[in-house]
């Protein structure tokens, strides 16, 4: 069976400068504390998503059902049902309360963590929903659709805002910056979008993917944007002007996440190639990699969480002894 693992967290990131300088240290993927390991049921896994503090995963399943495990269980804790057809993308809320998820049937909805309650449905996308993410006060959502359109969504009245036109693709991909006034959408056109929320209006188009945006994420000070590709590449851009700080290559297949720690010294990055890299900000250098992990996630503690998997089944690994300390 073949996935389609997508990450589904909003995290932190930053960068700069060129890549490629000097050698990495490969550590074995057994030296990193393993924290979870979850048996997937049939077809499901298509898309994933951790919340931010890392104490819960939810996987989606082709027939648009999700469950939800915490660290530790061997069962579900949540089953979450009412999509009538597959999930495209999941999400949680920053403070970890919701969960929203991107489905086939045209609709997103909303689901309350504690309770498992699809609480809000949102309607109108006139073909498959492909993203979604949260903005940081939970009172946005901002939908991607096959249509190539984003919906704002305001979450206090379950209406659209307002539709963010001109990608030329489906737009796979959404982060909204931590500060909230901004939201970067990527997707089939290779390229990336910046948009201001309050007026609905495109501030930057950035340039330089050869294929589709995979993956996207803020720096924590919201000026620095990276941008993960099925091209293999993860590129960095200064959010003020759209210049581009950094080209970070190295992966021999798409990223599928992009973080970056929480004082801006080091990205993570995750690719279908089965390894995690580390790049020193400033210069662009790898630092090291942790096999064996597709995904990677910075919680805000600074905790670095590494996902994998080996057929059905899925295993979450700490590997925060992998990251360097960088002056």
């Amino acid at each position: 069976m073949v996935r389609r693992w997508c990450l589904g967290v909003m995290v932190g990131l930053a960068g700069c400068a060129a890549v490629g300088k000097g050698p990495a240290a490969t550590a074995p993927e057994a030296t990193y504390p393993r924290l979870a390991a979850v048996d997937l049921p049939r077809d499901c896994g298509k898309t994933i998503a951790l919340s931010p503090d890392a104490g819960l995963l939810a996987a989606s399943c082709s027939s648009g059902e999700i469950d939800a495990w915490r660290l530790g269980t061997a069962a579900p804790v949540l089953a979450l049902r009412g999509h009538e057809s597959g999930i495209n993308g999941l999400a949680f809320s920053a403070d970890g309360r919701f969960l929203g998820s991107a489905s086939c049937d045209r609709t997103v909805r909303i689901w309350e963590v504690s309770t498992g309650r699809s609480v809000q449905t949102l309607e109108g996308a006139g073909c498959a929903v492909s993203s979604v993410a949260f903005s940081p006060d939970g009172g946005l959502l901002a939908s991607g659709d096959r249509d190539r359109n984003i919906r704002l969504w305001d979450l206090r009245i379950g209406a659209v805002r307002s539709i963010l036109a001109g990608h030329q693709g489906c737009v796979d991909s959404l982060a909204f910056s931590p500060d909230g006034a901004l939201l970067a959408s990527g997707g089939y056109d290779c390229g990336v979008r910046v948009w201001d929320v309050a007026s609905g209006q495109c501030q930057e188009v950035c340039e330089g993917h050869q294929d589709s945006v995979t993956c996207l994420a803020f720096s924590r000070d919201s000026t620095l944007l990276a941008a993960g590709s099925a091209d293999r590449s993860v590129y960095v851009w200064r959010v003020a002007d759209g210049s581009r700080a950094a080209v970070l290559r190295g992966h021999s297949g798409r990223i599928v996440s992009v973080s970056f720690s929480p004082d801006g010294k080091v990205l993570a990055s995750g690719s279908v190639d089965h390894t995690v890299r580390l790049w020193e900000i400033a210069s662009g250098r790898e630092l090291g990699r942790a096999p064996g992990n597709l995904l990677a996630h910075f919680t805000p503690e600074g905790r670095l969480i590494g996902a994998g998997a080996s057929g059905d089944r899925l295993h979450l690994s700490d590997l925060t002894a992998a990251v360097p300390t960088v002056p």
